[in-house]
């Protein structure tokens, strides 16, 4: 009992001093500007990176794995991928720190196309479910709509076990009024068919396996398990599913961002009890093929290049 009290003094005091930690680097933004803080997020890369170099050079040796299965002919650009993360960690810092004030700084001109996607539900009075991968700066998406369109978005996600950690990064993700959590829970799940009725968004990253379930669909040529609870959910209530990319435009100003709003996918036949799993299966697959397209376009920013999603490099491999 006097040891599992000392474990658990032990582990708050620990989440006390990542969230002090987490604290002093949003305040260091607010008060030194990006610029500083890209550096210094360099300058820790390589200094923890040679602490951590044998897990490092796994994870290099996985991503470029399934670069080399995305693009056999790519040549895999080390400093190139670590570029692309550090501008996503400097583009939410910049999220937490500024909450609703972001999208007045230039370096989130972000140019939208699809827009009219959108715009026709909500004339329609109809909510819709959005999906992405984790591809360039996908936490931009829910606050851009709420700007754009003035609608009600809700976001699934996975809480933090810092729940000082996670109380900081849900306020930021709510720093627009209409943008909402779920939790990866079958309670919140359950009400997104009355969110969506209301006309309401609903926003889920589904290139992961998911506790609430996940089915196996191509992409790049090979059988990856992704989430389909929510899409199945779609197509059981006629739900339109609208994926939507975000992604660093490098085809000129670095700091701009392109947003990619795609028609809705909707169930191709009457549902039925019977043909419910195949037309799930259908349009998650229509997604897998929507997502390919645009990391193909620049792979280097689709974050789970370093996850297991196409399964471990052969031996050979190097």
């Amino acid at each position: 009992m006097q040891f599992k009290f000392l474990k658990t003094a032990m582990q708050k005091a620990k989440y006390l001093g990542e969230y002090l930690v987490f604290r002093a680097i949003m305040l260091f933004v607010r008060m030194c500007g990006i610029g500083v803080f890209r550096i210094i997020l360099l300058l820790l890369f390589f200094l923890f990176g040679f602490v951590l170099y044998p897990k490092l050079k796994k994870r290099l040796r996985l991503a470029r794995y399934n670069l080399s299965l995305i693009d056999a002919n790519a040549e895999f650009k080390t400093m190139r991928f670590i570029r692309s993360f550090v501008r996503f960690l400097e583009a939410f810092a910049e999220i937490t720190v500024y909450k609703q004030n972001v999208f007045k700084k230039p370096k989130f001109n972000l140019i939208m196309h699809g827009g009219e996607v959108l715009q026709r539900l909500k004339d329609e009075g109809r909510g819709c479910i959005v999906v992405s991968f984790h591809y360039g700066n996908w936490e931009l998406a829910p606050m851009y709509f709420q700007k754009t369109f003035g609608m009600t978005n809700y976001f699934i996600y996975k809480e933090q076990k810092n729940k000082l950690i996670d109380n900081s990064i849900k306020n930021a993700r709510m720093g627009l009024s209409n943008v909402l959590p779920l939790k990866k829970g079958a309670k919140d799940i359950a009400s997104i068919p009355s969110i969506t009725k209301a006309g309401g968004s609903v926003c889920v990253l589904i290139d992961q396996k998911q506790h609430f379930g996940s089915e196996p669909v191509s992409l790049f040529g090979k059988q990856v398990k992704i989430g389909f609870t929510i899409q199945k959910i779609a197509i059981k209530h006629n739900i339109p599913i609208v994926p939507v990319f975000c992604f660093l435009d490098r085809g000129g100003d670095k700091t701009r961002y392109s947003m990619y709003i795609h028609e809705p996918i909707l169930a191709s036949e009457p549902v039925t009890k019977d043909n419910l799993a195949t037309l799930t299966q259908q349009a998650t697959q229509q997604i897998a093929d929507i997502a390919s397209k645009h990391i193909k376009h620049d792979p280097y920013q689709w974050f789970c290049l370093i996850h297991r999603l196409f399964g471990n490099p052969p031996q050979n491999f190097k």
